[in-house]
């Protein structure tokens, strides 16, 4: 049977068109392989120019150092590009405002997410609206919620936001540290995303600037706090380990020429304890009659109240 003009050119493959459609498939792979090594390349070059750039003017951020370009397609949102640039000026800024590093020893800028993420301490920071733009796996774990949650929640909500007391403290605080850039031995009770309250222990709050001075946002680093019972008393001491996860905090014995009076202390935990109770009230009278945490006699209450309480904080560490 005879094979007609077109069934011939369906079943016939000529040797020369195989060998051109090689060629075709080859010159595609080598495009795509140079437009991948050009993105690389350029995003190197990018995440260089901007890491020799970040912070201007607070210091050089030792906690990262220059590095190969960070491994494409990742998927964790703390390694996007842009979460990278804020985990150097974290960095930057906590060193620049309290003269140590934030990670231990020299990390790698491609490693400085991870690091940040993974490390043995709470990192949170929000911006110049107050909303939170991060916080590493103590800190979503502390607060139990996942990245997405966390990131984009008004500050506001990191306490009791029916605690008229609480959310005063909270914002003195934020002012202070504005206006002094830096405030460390914070303590102050937070609440996470279940309705669990928990005091925040020796946290260090600073500010965070652009070049120009400006303001543009604020950040929190703490590795302890004190799970606090439904009668508001005292429960279990939490501290981060070297996981970046939460453990019981384990008290060593005091040494024997550090030995503690515990009758003395006892009394001094309760003589503080009614003066911080006696202050809330002051700060709650003034906001009952209408005063506003801009108000220069709220600021002075609350003021003295956070000394008091941290006052009662060591105090109470003593008994721990």
């Amino acid at each position: 049977m005879m094979l007609s003009h077109a069934s011939s050119m369906v079943y016939a493959v000529r040797p020369r068109d195989v060998r051109t459609n090689a060629k075709k498939k080859s010159a595609k792979d080598k495009a795509r392989k140079a437009e991948r090594a050009a993105s690389n390349k350029k995003e190197l070059e990018s995440l260089t120019k901007r890491r020799e750039s970040v912070d201007d003017g607070e210091g050089d951020d030792d906690d990262a150092v220059a590095a190969p370009a960070p491994t494409m397609g990742k998927s964790a949102p703390y390694e996007s590009t842009d979460i990278v640039m804020h985990t150097l000026a974290l960095g930057g800024s906590y060193k620049a405002k309290t003269g140590e590093k934030l990670l231990r020893g020299n990390v790698l800028v491609h490693e400085a997410a991870s690091a940040l993420f993974n490390a043995p301490f709470v990192c949170a920071s929000h911006d110049a609206d107050d909303t939170f733009n991060y916080g590493n796996k103590a800190a979503l774990a502390l607060w139990e919620l996942d990245w997405d949650g966390f990131v984009g929640m008004k500050s506001t909500k990191s306490a009791d936001v029916e605690d008229a007391t609480t959310q005063a403290e909270r914002r003195a605080l934020l002012d202070k540290a504005a206006s002094d850039g830096l405030i460390t031995n914070y303590s102050g009770v937070r609440m996470s995303s279940t309705g669990k309250k928990f005091r925040v222990e020796n946290a260090t709050v600073w500010t965070m600037t652009n070049g120009d001075g400006v303001k543009t946002g604020q950040a929190v680093r703490f590795e302890k706090v004190v799970r606090l019972n439904a009668d508001g008393s005292d429960g279990d001491a939490m501290v981060v380990n070297e996981n970046g996860e939460w453990v019981k905090d384990v008290v060593a014995p005091p040494a024997e020429d550090e030995i503690v009076d515990v009758d003395a202390v006892k009394a001094l935990v309760a003589e503080l304890s009614a003066q911080v109770e006696a202050q809330a009230a002051v700060v709650r009278e003034l906001k009952d009659n209408g005063g506003t945490n801009a108000d220069d006699d709220v600021k002075a209450a609350v003021s003295v109240l956070l000394d008091v309480k941290a006052k009662l904080s060591e105090a109470e560490a003593k008994l721990a």
